[in-house]
């Protein structure tokens, strides 16, 4: 079999439109600068949007707090399979599901820069330029796709949509070190590698990049799932044309799987029955299935039919899937199952990035709409596009496709989908420019405006907010923590969103976590929380709680308020005194009220 090296068929290069006048050529490189100067602008605003992010540590998200404390833990001498926290929930600790190779990429810059800009200038500069650097990584990626679906041609739409999409960006503004910017780069990097050709280094690197996503966090899985089951469809309609890199993407899988779960997973744990973070069904589906599915494509006759691979392929399916069903069913279990109703009613319910589509629309009907409408758009599109195709190019915009469809249902169930969804659905709609270009220039210009204001409008509209939330969290300053930080460490009970702010400022020890592992400790905080005072001082002194933290503009402290209008949070907004608290002064944020149980009370 000859393979065109680009992954076009060879009439998509023909029927490119070229710039052959010297007004077009002109028109191309006045575009060309346009989105370098939008470029340097786009880079410019990330800066300024995200320097609180980097010179004063305001990160956004209680998880980035988090995430840097565990980077500080492991550049401190903290083993590398050892994720626990522990100052979070003493005296056992959280074990949290959270990977190491998320720690990586700032892990790594800090660790470079600290010898010519010292400890604390290489963190600072390392908060604020790894996620820009992945954002480079993640458009140069979409950039690479859009060229494999349809030609060189499909780099400047690409570009320049990268460019105006406010939903794909949030996730790399300076302070976003969480792993999400991560995943997406894993995401796109597996997709970038199947469109690249049909050669055993494509299957290759794109189970590499699949490994990797899996064990950065089980977010993604809908996704790579999608992956794995169009690459089964392939193998099954073309069989032999792509028995190569079929074999090796499945045998990939079986090899590459289970070595990055034993590079980041302590041997201790490799038994545990996990569906939040890699585990041992996941090791074992892919063993199982990726290796059959590969010695399928190795040895099945080349005189079969499509229909005889695919039942092939089902049988492999059905028995693989009821076995690890069978012995592994926590790979299906809900991300939260754990955590139990009154956090799932009080804290996952009101979690922004969690919240429905429905629950936006409730809130604001053009937020839900602006959110939806590109990738809404964008499905129709694909299938249009994939209708249209031929031969190999059919393929690769029936992956596309397929995962845009997985994207925008995830959309629709979680918001922090809409990252992702809108990194999958921009090369699809730079291929439309391209495509309707053969067509009309004036419907190409059409669907490049749209496809532009479409991902333009979103970051300019009114934001819904969860129902709960009335106020943003306003004590993130790490000013607010100075002289809380010189008292003697003790255990805090705080809300969760100041869990990582006092992990990452100070040297004490918090109850409650933004991780949902931490269930005890988050359900224990919001049941004192919500106490009578009185029980809530037994509570309290039966943990040994030293110090109470209560940010009076947070959104947990005003719902929780609510929930419970006689609990302690409540009568602490009342401005009520407690003879076994004692205020302390601070040079804080005056909403950020810190107090001190007497000895009598502990």
């Amino acid at each position: 079999m000859i393979e065109a090296t680009s992954g076009l068929d060879t009439d998509d290069h023909m029927r490119l439109p070229q710039p052959r006048t010297a007004m077009l050529r002109w028109l191309l490189a006045g575009s060309w600068t346009m989105v370098l100067a939008f470029a340097l602008l786009k880079t410019g605003s990330l800066l300024v949007h995200g320097q609180h992010a980097a010179w004063l540590y305001r990160l956004d998200d209680p998880d980035n707090y988090m995430r840097l404390a565990q980077i500080r833990d492991w550049l401190g001498g903290q083993s590398w399979w050892d994720v626990t926290q522990y100052r979070v929930d003493p005296p056992h600790g959280l074990h949290t599901h959270w990977s190491r190779l998320a720690d990586l990429p700032v892990g790594l810059a800090t660790t470079a820069l600290t010898p010519f800009a010292g400890g604390a200038l290489a963190e600072r500069l390392a908060v604020m330029l790894m996620p820009l650097l992945l954002l480079i990584a993640a458009i140069g990626l979409m950039v690479r796709i859009a060229a494999g679906l349809a030609g060189p041609a499909a780099r400047f739409p690409s570009i320049f949509l990268a460019l105006c999409s406010s939903k794909f960006d949030w996730e790399f503004i300076p302070g976003r070190i969480d792993h999400h910017g991560l995943q997406i780069v894993m995401v796109l990097g597996t997709v970038a590698a199947l469109v690249a050709g049909e050669r055993r280094r494509h299957g290759l690197l794109a189970a590499l990049a699949v490994a990797l996503a899996l064990g950065t966090g089980m977010e993604t899985a809908p996704y790579l799932v999608a992956v794995a089951l169009w690459a089964v469809l392939r193998w099954a309609r073309r069989g032999f044309a792509v028995q190569r890199v079929s074999v090796a993407f499945f045998g990939g899988l079986a090899m590459l799987v289970p070595a990055i779960f034993a590079a980041t997973v302590p041997v201790g744990d490799w038994a545990l029955a996990k569906g939040d973070a890699i585990g041992r069904g996941h090791v074992v589906a892919a063993v199982m299935l990726g290796g059959a599915l590969a010695l399928a494509a190795a040895r099945a006759p080349a005189r079969w039919d499509w229909p005889q691979r695919l039942a092939l392929a089902a049988g492999i399916g059905a028995l693989g899937g009821t076995i690890i069903l069978t012995m592994f069913p926590e790979v299906i279990d809900k991300p939260y199952h754990m955590v139990g109703p009154l956090l799932e009613r009080l804290w996952i319910a009101n979690i922004a990035e969690t919240r429905t589509v429905l629950e936006d629309w409730k809130g604001s009907p053009l937020t839900a709409a602006a959110r939806m409408a590109f990738n809404t758009a964008m499905l129709p599109a694909g299938i249009w596009l994939t209708w249209r195709a031929t031969g190999a190019a059919r393929d690769r915009y029936a992956l596309l496709t397929t995962l845009a469809a997985v994207a925008l249902a995830l959309t629709g169930w979680q918001f922090r989908s809409i990252a992702p969804a809108a990194a999958i659905a921009l090369p699809l709609a730079a291929a439309l420019v391209v495509q309707l270009t053969r067509r009309s220039l004036a419907a190409a210009g059409g669907a490049f405006v749209a496809s532009a204001a479409l991902l333009l409008v979103d970051g300019y509209i009114p934001k819904s907010r969860p129902r709960a939330v009335v106020a943003d969290a306003q004590c993130a300053n790490s000013v607010d923590y100075i002289d809380i930080a010189r008292l003697a460490p003790g255990l805090v009970l705080t809300q969760i969103d100041l869990s990582g702010t006092f992990l990452v400022w100070t040297p004490h020890s918090v109850i409650a976590s933004g991780i949902h592992r931490g269930f005890a400790g988050n359900r224990f905080a919001f049941e004192t929380w919500m106490a009578d005072p009185a029980v809530a001082r037994q509570r309290l002194a039966a943990r040994d709680v030293r110090y109470l933290a209560d940010c009076t503009t947070n959104a947990e402290a005003v719902f929780l308020a609510r929930e419970a209008p006689h609990g302690l949070v409540a009568e602490l907004a009342r401005g009520a005194s407690f003879a076994w608290l004692q205020p302390v002064a601070h040079r804080g944020n005056p909403a950020l009220k810190f107090y001190r149980l007497l000895p009598a009370a502990r």
